[in-house]
């Protein structure tokens, strides 16, 4: 079609200043394209009973006045001793758990952060790592416990996140928590995997949230980082055009960001303004960035809403307009035209085989979770409560369709 010709002919275009805005013209101008592109044929999910067990289970054997402080409603951490820990029927030293989490610690499954007093082996599909520290997730706000799993497993394959995650059950007195996922600390994969010296997890409009450093990094060094990066930002008024994007080479690697960027629009992520860790690469000194919570997928409208949104970046193919680093992407043209190849290579990479296989996969993970029905009583608290088969079966299917329509919208295939 005529669309997809344009689409893929601006998109190829390293150096091509106003093709961001040619292709909005032209997609606002012709709608229809979009609608029709949309009604591709896609293969048959096969959604199987699998032989797959529960990998993993953590059981928690707490005193009665830490379980009610963990099941009280409350926006606070909260710090606790295990009388007893099993992890995956061997009895553990836990060196600390707290509650974690923003929103999630307002339900009463909530998530943790445990430090083991030494290593354990960590499974996900036969695999084993070996793991001191784990986040464990208790996707009370992931509908179908189907989004986070879905975007760390799509985002592996756009080699922008090597976290190690998998599900898990909890138990705390011997009575099911339910279904957990298990990932590794992001501070922990860019430190001890990646040999960086820095990670900073990034607040709203460039802030510094959080900071986490390697153990010989001095003062000095420490400074040197925060200073590079506070100069993405700085740049911005200074340079225009290619020249940005040099000055802001220095810094970070813009393409992957643009990719992480690319990802975002194209699973509708509400909330990812604050949901990235940056880490120093040791090689060349530049940032690179870590994913991080995918808990509010397939969003109707990014946090800020449609308005904002749209006032600010108007048909931009960029979903949320919250971040300045990204405004500015979105407001240069030639950094626009760098950003439109990076979601091309976005659809293009998750093509309709690889989403279907890691949805089937995802599924098969599942599946003895929603079998056992102890388990299953526990979504009752959920954000999404009462979750069933049926729900994650309906469910999968639907994101499935969602994904390929709108792959076959943009792409014009």
């Amino acid at each position: 079609m005529y669309s997809s010709f344009i689409f893929q002919s601006l998109l190829k275009r390293r150096s091509g200043i106003r093709s961001g805005y040619c292709l909005l013209l032209f997609l606002l101008a012709n709608p229809i394209f979009i609608i029709a592109n949309s009604l591709q044929q896609v293969g048959e999910l096969k959604l199987s009973e699998s032989s797959k067990i529960i990998e993993n289970r953590l059981e928690l054997y707490l005193s009665g006045s830490d379980v009610s402080r963990i099941k009280k409603i409350s926006g606070k951490k909260e710090y606790f001793r295990g009388q007893q820990v099993i992890w995956n029927g061997d009895s553990v030293l836990v060196n600390e758990i707290h509650t974690r989490g923003q929103s999630s610690l307002s339900f009463p499954r909530k998530s943790f952060s445990i430090t083991f007093n030494k290593k354990v082996y960590i499974r996900h599909d036969g695999k084993d790592k070996e793991m001191k520290n784990v986040y464990a997730l208790s996707l009370v706000m992931d509908k179908n416990y189907l989004n986070n799993r879905l975007a760390f497993g799509l985002l592996e394959k756009l080699n922008l996140s090597g976290l190690f995650f998998t599900y898990a059950e909890v138990r705390i007195n011997d009575e099911s928590e339910g279904i957990y996922l298990f990932m590794e600390r992001p501070q922990d994969w860019a430190i001890k995997n990646q040999n960086s010296p820095y990670v900073i997890r990034r607040g709203y409009e460039n802030n510094i949230s959080k900071v986490n450093t390697s153990k010989d990094l001095d003062k000095a060094q420490i400074r040197k980082y925060k200073s590079n990066y506070k100069k993405i930002n700085s740049v911005f008024g200074k340079f225009h055009g290619e020249p940005l994007y040099e000055e802001l080479s220095k810094y970070i690697d813009l393409e992957m960001y643009m990719r992480w960027l690319a990802f975002n629009f194209f699973v509708r992520n509400g909330d990812y303004t604050d949901e990235v860790y940056f880490y120093v690469d040791p090689v060349d000194s530049r940032f690179k960035i870590i994913p991080w919570d995918y808990d509010e997928l397939f969003a109707a409208n990014p946090h800020e809403g449609r308005k904002q949104r749209y006032a600010i970046l108007n048909n931009k193919l960029i979903f949320s307009s919250e971040e300045l680093f990204d405004r500015k992407i979105a407001a240069d043209e030639y950094l626009y035209g760098l950003y439109l190849m990076q979601l091309r290579e976005v659809f293009e990479q998750l093509k309709p085989a690889v989403i279907q296989k890691e949805l089937e996969t995802i599924y098969a993970e599942l599946f003895p979770y929603y079998a056992n029905s102890e388990i299953m009583a526990t979504s009752e608290t959920n954000f999404y409560p009462n979750t069933t088969l049926a729900t994650l079966e309906s469910g999968i299917k639907l994101v499935y369709q969602q994904l390929i329509d709108t792959r076959s919208s943009y792409l014009g295939l």
